[in-house]
């Protein structure tokens, strides 16, 4: 019944109540503490009683399902009342064909806002070129910028922790992120910073985190993502990060170092453009694991055991070295391409079953005979453009090894291809005929 009174008494206010920035507070002296104090929303939003025993902050509100959209300083100064907002922001110059996208080259938040009780997205000013939210300590959902294609710095030195999410993307300008250690609270979180100028990560700590998509100083962390065009960070160290479902760090600084010392179980792994990387625990993937287009001169998964798809190494043009010492198993494809400083293929004496097709192709001059293979659920393709290259394994053409179609196995290509096409060649010694693979086709 006293709520029924209250709402009553917000609508007899929102008549004369004045409104700032879209935000509507409901006007007259303010009640004493023991009273409930009200914000009323404009026609957007949901009325909302709020109680409060006490003077010393605002607290303002928006419905679970409603944006407060902000496209100026202007807008932002309307919320300096409130120490906490209840909703999701968003701070954007998409205002319209017949309004003219805002110019002002800096924002800030209210320095009296620490709290943000749902989201801020802010994307679609070109010509901002900082923005300061230092005083801004927790966001529950999360924040986002995005293409912003100015943005220079941001500030965001009080942050403690930011949600579900926290992301930067598509910010080709931004050299300057000014923030300190925080964290992403919330299970299934997501972490991400690609497209930048950035010198160097922040320090992040995570719990049970579902899409990270952005390799670094992660704690506790289940899952990692994805790093990608940030071309001058050069070192990602992320000691304590155990098991991590999705990881693509790709086309950043080719001097990149990545150290992961304590990672033992991931999903889908890439790893490229880079110089070096620690995976020395590692004992497992649920999905694809993938070296490429690095300058990586020596490959280690020591601890590795299987791999939940395909294993794919290529286009790395300073490999000299694999070494995968204990892997049993590829559940799908196990392709090498590419790597022209590669001259032995070797590094897997424990392999026993690859579960589609065996790809290697290159300018290698040996490869190792894989002595545990027991089978191969698809096809052999092992070409090099080296005349030195023997057929490691010429048995697996008859012994029932391979249940796929197709055997090519052989030295002095050309132009070494990597496609399965039921070919049935083999080059056990060195001769001029490999020269092609223009061999018998057939079944095995």
């Amino acid at each position: 019944m006293l709520q029924f009174w209250l709402n009553l008494l917000i609508l007899v206010y929102i008549a004369k109540g004045s409104e700032i920035g879209g935000v509507r507070f409901c006007p007259g002296a303010r009640p004493s503490p023991s009273l409930a104090r009200y914000l009323c929303l404009s026609a957007t939003f949901l009325i909302l009683p709020i109680a409060q025993t006490s003077n010393t902050s605002d607290i303002c509100y928006v419905t679970s399902t409603a944006t407060l959209v902000l496209h100026s300083q202007a807008d932002l100064d309307a919320l300096s009342p409130c120490t906490i907002f209840t909703g999701d922001i968003a701070i954007n110059g998409d205002i319209g064909v017949n309004t003219p996208t805002p110019t002002e080259s800096a924002l800030a938040l209210p320095t009296g806002l620490t709290t943000i009780l749902g989201r801020l997205d802010i994307s679609s000013l070109p010509n901002l070129v900082q923005l300061n939210a230092s005083h801004l300590e927790n966001i529950t959902t999360g924040i986002s910028m995005q293409n912003l294609n100015n943005l220079k710095a941001v500030f965001l030195q009080n942050l403690r922790a930011s949600g579900i999410y926290f992301e930067l993307v598509q910010l080709p300008a931004l050299a300057q992120l000014g923030i300190g250690n925080f964290s992403l609270p919330v299970d299934g979180a997501s972490f991400g910073i690609y497209g930048t100028q950035l010198p160097a990560m922040p320090n992040v700590s995570c719990n049970n985190v579902a899409f990270c998509e952005v390799g670094i100083h992660f704690k506790r962390c289940r899952f990692l993502s994805r790093l990608e065009a940030n071309q001058y960070i050069t070192s990602i160290s992320q000691p304590g990060l155990m098991n991590a479902s999705f990881i693509t760090i790709l086309y950043n600084s080719p001097d990149l170092s990545l150290n992961l010392p304590d990672l033992l179980t991931s999903g889908h792994t890439s790893f490229g453009n880079m110089d070096g990387v620690n995976i020395k625990v590692l004992q497992n993937t649920s999905d694809h694991l993938t070296f490429g287009n690095a300058s990586l001169t020596n490959i280690s998964a020591p601890e590795l055991i299987s791999v939940g798809r395909d294993l794919e190494i290529g286009n790395c043009i300073d490999l000299t070295t694999l070494y995968f010492p204990k892997l049993q198993t590829i559940s799908r494809n196990f392709l090498i391409e590419g790597n022209p400083s590669l001259e032995m293929i070797s590094g897997f004496p424990s392999l026993t079953t690859i579960g589609g097709d065996l790809d290697w192709t290159g300018a290698f001059n040996n490869a190792s005979s894989l002595p545990q293979l027991k089978s191969i659920g698809g096809a052999l393709n092992v070409q090099s453009s080296s005349r030195e290259l023997r057929c490691p394994f010429p048995q697996l053409r008859t012994n029932g090894v391979i249940h796929g179609h197709g055997f090519v196995c052989t030295g002095g290509v050309t132009d070494p291809d990597s496609i399965i096409n039921g070919i049935n060649v083999t080059a056990d010694n060195l001769t001029p005929a490999a020269n092609n693979t223009n061999g018998t086709s057939g079944d095995l």
